[in-house]
């Protein structure tokens, strides 16, 4: 209970065990309590000035909820980790169980190793045959190239014969009935031996100056059709094609 004294130092709280608890005792407990939240405040200055990381500290209910989750979240995790699973490091168990995911990625990257040898050895065998399709394509080539060439060439040949042939069949056929018709004729004979001449020697130099002693024997053959004027120069005559 309080005594009641007439000034403020006499002002005193009577306490259960009958000690009184006067104004300066409380003043003196007050003053230590400022000095140890001093000290606690200097602290949690320094350590913030001192970190790196510096996370102003804020009271409101938007913070204050997210801390929450935050904190609930690590909580559900650390529950759902297994035991065996949170291995301590620098312990045997740590070894053995690195040691064996070693070994199962080695045995893996064997597994790939031999699938790309295989797969190599598959393209390469792939490449030596369509090697050896095309050096037989490339034979199969120069066989028919040199077979058309022969085929070509004993096909002029025979043409050649064939039309050679021909040629003197028609001069000979010619020339009889140039004696028939004209026996005693020596220009028109002379004439016709010298179209006959340019016409069979072949190339584009086909055409005969017309001379004047020629020029009555080439008006009767005009008239037969038998020859007929260049279009670009009238005193040159050539033989009709057969």
């Amino acid at each position: 209970m309080m005594s009641d004294s007439s000034s403020s130092d006499s002002i005193s709280l009577q306490l259960i065990d009958g000690s009184e608890f006067t104004l300066q005792d409380t003043l003196g407990t007050l003053t230590d309590l400022k000095l140890e939240r001093d000290q606690e405040l200097e602290h949690v200055y320094n350590v913030q000035m001192n970190n790196q990381l510096f996370i102003p500290l804020d009271k409101s209910s938007d913070t204050l909820e997210k801390q929450q989750q935050l904190t609930a979240s690590f909580t559900r995790q650390l529950d759902d980790d297994k035991a065996d699973e949170c291995l301590i490091p620098d312990t045997i168990d740590m070894y053995t169980r690195t040691l064996a995911q070693l070994a199962k990625d080695i045995k893996n990257m064997e597994e790939l190793v031999e699938l790309a040898t295989n797969n190599l050895h598959k393209q390469q065998t792939e490449i030596s045959r369509l090697k050896e399709k095309k050096i037989e394509l490339i034979k199969m080539k120069e066989a028919c190239s040199a077979a058309n060439k022969t085929i070509a060439g004993k096909t002029y040949a025979d043409e050649l014969g064939t039309t050679n042939k021909i040629f003197k069949e028609v001069r000979a056929e010619l020339q009889k009935v140039v004696a028939v018709m004209f026996p005693t004729d020596e220009k028109m004979r002379d004439f016709l031996a010298i179209l006959c001449s340019k016409y069979f020697s072949g190339g584009d130099d086909v055409w005969v100056d017309l001379e004047p002693e020629y020029r009555d024997v080439a008006n009767y053959l005009l008239e037969a059709d038998v020859i007929v004027y260049n279009t670009y120069n009238k005193n040159q005559v050539r033989l009709v094609d057969l």
